[in-house]
């Protein structure tokens, strides 16, 4: 196994090295592509070795596996944040950033993976985050829960010794909440997940919204439907009162 782990090390140097050169806004789509073919397959070859890992109880192994694994997820997303640049879908590129975002540092929890530089990576995409997209506003929600169970035992959290975003024979813990209340929603510009982001604002009062992405106006369909149920109803009500 230690051979093994070794020459798949040296084959993600290598397809990861390969796919850093292609993570840039310029290059042609149908090369970002064929990087994104190589990673998924190499991503095939990480879980049957975590698996194997497991099998084995090599917790050190089968961290390792997964700290991979969540480097090659992050670089797969990235790729597809240039490609929804690319499509015109700048949303649906930040969340694609954003999932980067969160794998390298799944990674960095997992395990230290051998000449990759994960924490450069991880700064690197905190640049594109600052110089690609406009600052962002988020929501935050205010919200209270009851029991809480350790997804790796199964115990009560407050009762287990997992931690919750550390990784655990080659899984991560996390708390699993139950019987949560939403109480109150609140705007931030640090939120925990970055995901909330506000899309989009009303402006003016003819059911016009401006996308925060791309500062295009546009009017909202709730509006229209809004519109189109007051003139039904003033209808309704018009012939209702001509019977009369």
């Amino acid at each position: 196994m230690k051979r093994q782990t070794e020459d798949f090390i040296a084959k993600c140097i290598k397809v990861i090295g390969e796919s850093e050169r292609h993570c840039y806004i310029t290059r042609i789509r149908e090369v970002q592509k064929e990087s994104l073919k190589n990673l998924k397959s190499l991503l095939k070859e990480t879980a049957e070795l975590r698996k194997i890992s497991i099998s084995q109880k090599d917790e050190e192994r089968a961290n390792l596996f997964l700290g991979i694994d969540c480097m090659i997820n992050s670089l797969i997303s990235e790729l597809q944040m240039y490609g929804h640049l690319k499509n015109g879908e700048p949303s649906k590129a930040w969340f694609s950033l954003i999932d980067a975002q969160d794998q390298i540092n799944g990674s960095l929890r997992a395990s230290l993976i051998p000449n990759i530089s994960q924490e450069g990576y991880a700064r690197k995409l905190l640049y594109i985050e600052k110089f690609l997209f406009p600052p962002q506003s988020f929501s935050s929600p205010s919200m209270s829960w009851g029991r809480t169970e350790c997804s790796i035992c199964k115990k009560d959290y407050d009762e287990c010794n997992h931690i919750g975003g550390e990784a655990y024979m080659g899984e991560f813990c996390s708390e699993i909440v139950h019987d949560i209340k939403f109480l109150s929603l609140s705007l931030v510009s640090h939120p925990a997940d970055k995901r909330r982001v506000i899309q989009s604002f009303s402006e003016g009062k003819d059911g016009m919204a401006r996308d925060f992405m791309t500062w295009k106006l546009y009017k909202e369909k709730s509006f229209d439907n809004v519109q189109k149920s007051k003139t039904s109803n003033n209808l309704k009500n018009s012939n209702s009162n001509n019977h009369d």
